[in-house]
């Protein structure tokens, strides 16, 4: 069972390489205002999302019906951040969701960490396991986004500013040490109790 386990946990930081890798590849022209390009980075980061959740499930347990819910939803949290490039803009024009003077606002890393913080605190206090769940998920997906974003802009670590942007590798490493971060978090809650959540992991 433990190298089933182990075997599948490389599988999937593997996958998250490749998406990444291959993804960026053709994510390239996206600052050209490229539909393409930019419709490939947004599924590009769903499917980071969706492999890191993979992964958090996979360094835990065999995955179970549940847990599709659960990755999908990473995948679609992940991908969905990138809405508010449209709600800065107030336009439905590529070429101005991409080349916005300021970060919109569901890319301050800082501010998603908090909001994401509030939900863990509520929900270790009141054991509450579905929200505790749901508030990871968050933070896997909204961490696996800006961190891919921060080889071209930084982390937007708000009130302090934004940082410099990251090296390429260093993002490769980041993405795929990200689910082992996220399992500590997971395994942080207490013995969960079937009328909370009823789930694999």
């Amino acid at each position: 069972m433990q190298l089933a386990l182990s075997k599948n946990k490389v599988a999937s930081s593997v996958a998250i390489l490749l998406a990444c890798l291959v993804g960026d590849k053709n994510s390239v022209p996206l600052k050209e205002g490229d539909l393409a390009a930019a419709v490939c980075d947004n599924i590009t980061h769903a499917i980071v999302g969706v492999f890191v959740w993979l992964s958090v499930i996979l360094g835990r347990s065999p995955i179970g019906p549940t847990n599709y819910i659960e990755i999908v939803t990473c995948g679609l949290i992940s991908s969905f951040i990138d809405l508010d490039h449209f709600m800065a803009a107030r336009s439905f024009n590529l070429k101005d969701a991409v080349n916005l003077s300021h970060r919109p606002m569901f890319h301050c890393t800082s501010g998603a960490m908090a909001v994401s913080g509030g939900m863990l605190m509520i929900a270790y206090l009141l054991h509450i396991s579905w929200l505790y769940r749901f508030a990871c998920i968050v933070i896997a997906a909204f961490l696996s986004h800006h961190i891919r974003d921060s080889t071209r802009r930084g982390l937007w670590i708000w009130p302090f500013g934004v940082t410099k942007p990251i090296p390429y590798f260093a993002y490769l490493i980041a993405e795929v040490l990200l689910p082992h971060a996220i399992i500590m978090l997971v395994s942080a809650f207490p013995v969960e109790s079937p009328r909370n959540y009823d789930s694999n992991v």
